[in-house]
């Protein structure tokens, strides 16, 4: 038998016969009464934090990390759209003639910035962090380089009957894209 400052106790367990069972008692197991909950202000702390709880925060964590990628990325975009548009109106006008010289001076510079984002992201210590990893990479490199506008241009070339001008512009485009992200990594390793 408990004595009566345990049996008071919340903190100990009540011993509950089969006798006092059915007149109203706590449920019991194999005679230990289950502890009190959400009667006690100390109940309201998290040591009775459960499962549900966790999914609960869980989720609102998640959300809001969801969120701050988004506007990370929205961002970056925004810049990147900018960026592109300025660089293209500034170049299209030069001495190239129908050549989309302002498309691909856009994705090959996208192709050297993915190169050193990526090269500055990498090993233990990196300068570049994952935020602003997908701010430049996902964000303003997706939102600088274009890839529809560039197949777009390589078609209106073969339709205009500049076949020539097109698979110039379309190995060039790949063949100078490559070369620039591996510039864009060498380069974080001799900085």
């Amino acid at each position: 038998p408990l004595s009566n400052e345990a049996l008071g106790s919340r903190h100990a367990p009540r011993q509950v016969t089969p006798a006092a069972a059915h007149i109203g008692a706590t449920p019991y197991y194999n005679n230990i009464a289950r502890p009190r909950r959400g009667r006690h202000p100390e109940d309201l702390r998290f040591n009775n934090f459960n499962y549900s709880d966790f999914v609960f925060f869980q989720t609102c964590i998640n959300f809001a990390t969801m969120i701050k990628n988004i506007l990370l990325v929205a961002a970056g975009g925004a810049a990147g759209s900018v960026a592109r548009y300025l660089l293209s109106k500034a170049l299209q006008g030069s001495a190239m003639g129908t050549f989309p010289l302002g498309t691909m001076a856009a994705n090959l510079l996208g192709c050297l910035l993915i190169g050193v984002v990526y090269g500055l992201a990498e090993g233990d210590g990196a300068p570049v962090g994952a935020d602003l990893k997908l701010l430049l990479t996902v964000g303003f490199c997706g939102g600088f380089t274009t890839f529809s506008t560039f197949m777009n241009e390589s078609l209106t070339l073969v339709k205009a009957g500049d076949a020539l001008t097109a698979a110039l512009y379309v190995g060039a485009s790949v063949a100078l894209g490559l070369l620039a992200v591996l510039a864009g990594l060498h380069l974080t390793k001799i900085v």
